[in-house]
């Protein structure tokens, strides 16, 4: 039985937790190929201020002036990429 752990910073809408949920399940089912109703979804969320970034609280103005780095720019493996048009 795979059980997804999540941990984010609390403030999301229902709405969201739901569609994250869906779509972890979706994507557990078809990589490791398990029954739906075998998969665990947790999510944790976390206060602001108990949540560092950089040394300091989330919740901070230090911390919502860090900039976040974006998505990484390597170039994709040759599986992934293959995977990607296959579909």
């Amino acid at each position: 039985m795979p059980i997804i752990d999540v941990s984010l910073i609390e403030g999301r809408s229902r709405e969201r937790k739901a569609a994250l949920i869906a779509e972890l399940t979706d994507a557990a089912e078809r990589v490791l190929e398990v029954p739906r109703a075998s998969i665990r979804v947790l999510l944790r969320e976390i206060p602001a201020e108990h949540w560092g970034i950089g040394g300091t609280a989330a919740g901070s103005k230090a911390a919502r002036e860090t900039p976040v780095p974006g998505p990484s720019k390597r170039p994709r493996a040759k599986n992934e990429a293959s995977r990607k048009r296959s579909r």
